[in-house]
C-alpha cells in the first residue's frame, strides 16, 4: 500500500510550499522503488549460455568433447538455475542489485524527516496545540468584529451602522469563547516562548534532508555506469568454463536511476532554498511590524523561539492565518472583548436595578471586580455618584461627560487612566473623590487635574505609599476637605500646600502615633478638624492656633482629660466637640466657656460625675454621655431648652430627674442599660419624643402616661416584649399603628 500524503489542517498550516512539494516528490520516488522491487522479485534477473553458443566476443571457449552428454547436461533446469544464481551473486555490480532497496531507504528517510517534527512528543504537542488554538482563533466570530472595527475609518459616515451591526453579530456566547481563547493564548504563548525545541528539531531535520539528497545524487550517478545489460561469468560446469550472461532489469534500472537522481536534483534545489530563507529570516524571531500599521492594534508584541518558528511556518501557507491570530495576541483587542462581554452582562436594566441611595439621598451606583464601565452607564443621567471597586486597569472614556448629574466618584483599589475628554469633563464637575489604595499605582495621576475638586478623600495603610501619593495636592487650588487614613508618624509637609484654603481636614491614623508640631501657623481657614486614632495622649497645640474651628473631633485616642482645650487660647467658635472612645474621667468646669456649642460626645469614657457647669451649655443639641461611669444626672439638665438627642445609655443610673422631661424638644431618649426601677408619668411632657431606648433596665412596668407621646412608634421603643405588654391595650395599639 502507497503512502498517502497527509491531508489534515495541521499538516498543511505547519508546512510551507517546499515542505509540501517535497512530500509529492517522494510519493514519486517511493512508487519507483517499490516498482523496481516488484520487478526484481518477480522477474528472472539473469540468464547465461555458454560462450561457445553464442557469438560474444568477451567469451573465451575451450575444447568440448562427449557433445550430446554435455548438451543434455546444459539443457538441465537446476544446472541452468545454478549458473544464473551463482553469476548473478559473484558477476552483477551491488549497485545494480540493491538499488531498489536504496531506494526504499533513501525515500523513507525523506519521508521520516518530513514527519518527525509532527511525531515526536516534545514537539508534537506543541504543534497541535498551537494548530488548535490558531484554527480556533481564525474561525471566531470576535476575529471578524475586530479586523472589520480595522477596516472601518472614523472619518466613514457609515461606520456607526457598520458598527452596530458588527457589534450584533456578537452574541454572550460567542464573548465567552473569545475570552476563553485569550486565556489559551496567553499560557500558550508563555510556555512556548520559554523553548526552542520546535525550531532545533526542525534544523535538524532540514540538515539530515540535504545529506539525504546530496548522498541520492552523488553515489548513484557515479554507479549507474556499473548497470551491464551483458555480463560474462566464470565457472567450471558441463565442459564450459565461461558463460555469456544478460541482465534483463538492466535497461529499466538505468531509467530509474536517471529518474531518481533527477527527482533527487529537485529536493536539492528545494533544500537549498529552504536553507537560503532560514538564513535570511530570523526565525526565532516574528514581527507584527506591518500588522500593527495597517490595524489599531498598535501593541501586538513579537514573538520570539517556537512560537516564531511556528508563525514563520504558517506565514508560509497563508498570511491570513497570522493576521488573524494576531488579534488575540493584543491587550488593545482583548480589552475591547472585555468591554463587549461587559456590555452584554451588563444591560441598562440590570445597572438600574443596582441603584440606591446614600446617606445624603444621592443616587449611588456600586460596580464591584467588573473588567470595565459598561456602556449602559452612560445612559443613567440622573446618576450622582459612582462606585468602582477593584476594578484593575480601568479605563475612563470621554462618554462619561453624558452623565450630567455625576459629582461623587469612588476608587477603591481601581488603577484607572482616563481620556483627556474624560478628564476635562470631571475636571468642571467632580466635586468628591474617594481613593483608597496600597499600591501607588492604584492611586491615579490625573486627580492633581480635578481644579475644582471640593472634597477628597485618601486612605493607604502604607505610609511611603501615602506621601507619594499625597505630592499631588499642591495643585488642588479649590480643595476645602481633606480626609486621610494611614499610618504615618508625621503629617506629608505635601499637605501644608493645600493648607490655606482647606476648612476641614480628617486624619484616621490606625492607631500609629501621630506628630503633628509644626514651627508656623497653618490651617487658618480650618473649621472641623478630626484626629481619629492618632494615639494622642495630650490635646495637640495645633487647635490652639485654629481661632476658626467649629468641630473637633478627637474620637478613639489616649486622652485623660479635655481641660487644655479649654484655655484662654480656646475656639471661640465651637459648635462641635467630640472626644469619645477616651479615657477622660472628668468634665472640666471651663465647660461653660463654649456658649456656642451644640453638640458634645462624651461618650465610652470613664466620667463619674457630671458637673452642673455643662449645663450651661445652653445652645447644646446633641449630648452623649453612653458608656461611661454616671450613677446620677443633675437636675440643672433641665436648662438645656433646646436639648434634642440625650443618650446615657450603660451607666449606673437609678433614677431619672423630672427636670429632664422640661426638655421640650427632646425627640430621642436613650436611657438603656441602667438601673432605672420606675419611669416618671411626665414623661407626657415630651410630646415631641420619636425614639426611646429603655431595656436592660429593672422597671416592672411603663407608665399609661407615655401613650401621650403621640409621635413615638413600637418600632422606635427600645424596650423588652414583656415590659411592653404592661401598657393598656389601647395605648399598645397606638403605638402598633404605624
Amino acid at each position: 500500500m502507497l503512502p498517502a500524503i497527509d491531508t489534515k489542517p495541521e499538516k498543511h498550516i505547519l508546512k510551507p510550499w517546499w515542505d509540501i512539494f517535497t512530500d509529492y516528490i517522494s510519493v514519486f520516488m517511493m512508487i519507483i522503488a517499490v516498482f523496481s522491487i516488484y520487478l526484481q522479485i518477480t522477474r528472472e534477473t539473469v540468464t547465461c549460455l555458454p560462450c561457445n553458443w553464442v557469438d560474444n566476443k568477451q567469451c573465451k571457449t575451450v575444447p568440448f568433447t562427449n557433445v550430446t552428454a554435455d548438451l543434455q547436461t546444459a539443457r538441465g533446469i537446476s544446472r541452468s538455475r545454478y549458473i544464473s544464481n551463482f553469476c548473478y551473486e559473484n558477476n552483477v555490480h551491488w549497485f545494480a542489485k540493491y538499488f531498489p532497496y536504496l531506494m526504499c531507504v533513501h525515500t523513507i528517510i525523506f519521508m521520516a524527516c518530513s514527519k518527525f517534527l509532527f511525531t515526536i512528543l516534545s514537539t508534537s504537542s506543541k504543534l497541535e496545540n498551537f494548530v488548535s488554538i490558531l484554527l480556533k482563533c481564525d474561525d471566531s466570530p470576535w476575529t471578524t468584529k475586530a479586523l472589520s472595527e480595522t477596516v472601518v475609518g472614523e472619518t466613514d459616515p457609515t461606520s456607526k451602522i457598520i458598527k452596530s451591526r458588527i457589534d450584533t453579530v456578537l452574541s454572550k456566547k460567542d464573548g465567552e469563547q473569545a475570552k476563553a481563547l485569550f486565556e489559551k493564548v496567553k499560557k500558550f504563548r508563555i510556555k512556548v516562548e520559554k523553548g526552542d525545541i520546535v525550531y532545533r528539531v526542525y534544523i535538524c531535520q532540514t540538515i539530515i534532508k540535504i545529506i539525504n539528497v546530496l548522498l541520492i545524487i552523488t553515489y548513484p550517478f557515479y554507479y549507474i555506469n556499473f548497470i551491464d545489460f551483458n555480463i560474462v561469468c566464470e565457472v567450471f560446469i558441463g565442459g564450459y568454463s565461461t558463460f555469456s550472461c544478460i541482465y534483463t532489469s538492466a535497461k529499466p534500472y538505468r531509467m530509474y536511476v536517471w529518474v531518481f537522481i533527477t527527482l533527487g536534483v529537485f529536493c536539492t534545489l528545494i533544500c537549498f532554498y529552504t536553507l537560503c530563507w532560514m538564513w535570511t529570516r530570523s526565525l526565532k524571531t516574528y514581527s507584527f511590524e506591518s500588522m500593527r500599521e495597517e490595524s489599531r492594534y498598535s501593541d501586538i508584541p513579537d514573538m520570539v523561539k517556537d512560537f516564531a518558528l511556528m508563525l514563520h511556518l504558517t506565514e508560509q501557507y497563508n498570511p491570513l492565518y497570522t493576521e488573524r491570530f494576531a488579534v488575540f495576541l493584543s491587550e488593545v483587542s482583548e480589552k475591547k472583548l472585555k468591554q463587549v462581554n461587559l456590555d452584554n452582562e451588563w444591560t441598562l436594566e440590570k445597572l438600574s436595578q443596582h441603584i440606591t441611595k446614600d446617606t445624603q439621598e444621592k443616587l449611588e451606583l456600586h460596580l464591584f471586580s467588573l473588567s470595565g464601565i459598561p456602556n449602559a452607564i452612560f445612559e443613567l443621567k440622573e446618576l450622582e455618584v459612582l462606585k468602582l471597586e477593584h476594578m484593575h486597569n480601568l479605563h475612563i472614556p470621554p462618554n462619561i461627560s453624558q452623565l450630567s448629574n455625576l459629582t461623587e466618584m469612588w476608587l477603591f483599589h481601581t488603577s484607572a487612566k482616563i481620556d483627556p475628554p474624560a478628564l476635562a469633563f470631571l475636571s468642571e464637575n467632580l466635586k468628591t473623590l474617594h481613593v483608597s489604595f496600597t499600591d501607588i499605582t492604584e492611586c491615579p495621576r490625573w486627580i492633581c487635574s480635578l481644579r475644582t475638586l471640593i472634597e477628597l478623600h485618601l486612605t493607604c495603610t502604607i505610609g511611603a505609599t501615602f506621601i507619594s501619593a499625597t505630592e499631588m495636592l499642591k495643585d488642588l487650588k479649590m480643595l476645602k476637605a481633606l480626609y486621610l487614613r494611614n499610618s504615618l508618624t508625621k503629617l506629608p509637609y505635601t499637605v501644608l500646600d493645600v493648607s490655606a484654603h482647606l476648612q476641614k481636614l480628617s486624619i484616621n491614623n490606625s492607631g500609629t502615633k501621630l506628630d503633628l508640631s509644626f514651627g508656623k501657623p497653618i490651617f487658618t481657614n480650618l473649621r472641623e478638624l478630626e484626629l481619629v486614632s492618632c494615639n494622642l495622649k495630650h490635646i495637640p497645640s495645633i487647635i490652639f492656633s485654629l481661632h476658626n474651628l467649629q468641630e473637633i473631633d478627637l474620637k478613639d485616642n489616649n486622652l485623660t482629660s479635655i481641660e487644655a482645650i479649654l484655655t484662654n487660647k480656646y475656639p471661640k467658635w465651637l459648635v462641635c466637640l467630640k472626644v469619645w472612645y477616651n479615657n477622660i474621667t472628668h468634665i472640666p468646669l471651663q465647660m461653660r466657656k463654649l456658649v456656642r456649642l451644640q453638640r458634645l460626645y462624651l461618650n465610652n469614657n470613664n466620667i463619674e460625675n457630671v458637673p452642673k457647669e455643662l449645663f450651661d451649655c445652653q445652645n447644646l443639641r446633641f449630648l452623649d454621655l453612653s458608656h461611661n461611669k454616671l450613677s446620677s444626672i443633675s437636675a440643672n439638665v433641665g436648662q438645656l431648652q433646646k436639648l434634642q438627642y440625650f443618650a446615657v445609655t450603660a451607666n449606673w443610673i437609678e433614677t431619672l430627674p423630672p427636670e429632664l422631661f422640661k426638655c421640650k424638644k427632646l425627640h430621642t431618649l436613650n436611657v438603656g442599660n441602667n438601673r432605672l426601677q420606675t419611669l416618671p408619668s411626665c414623661i407626657k411632657e415630651l410630646t415631641m419624643l420619636t425614639e426611646l431606648e429603655l431595656r436592660e433596665n429593672l422597671l416592672s412596668s411603663l407608665p399609661v402616661e407615655l401613650g401621650e407621646c403621640r409621635l413615638l412608634k413600637k418600632s422606635r421603643l427600645v424596650v423588652e416584649d414583656n415590659l411592653f405588654d404592661t401598657l393598656q391595650t389601647t395605648v399598645k395599639e397606638q403605638f402598633l399603628a404605624e
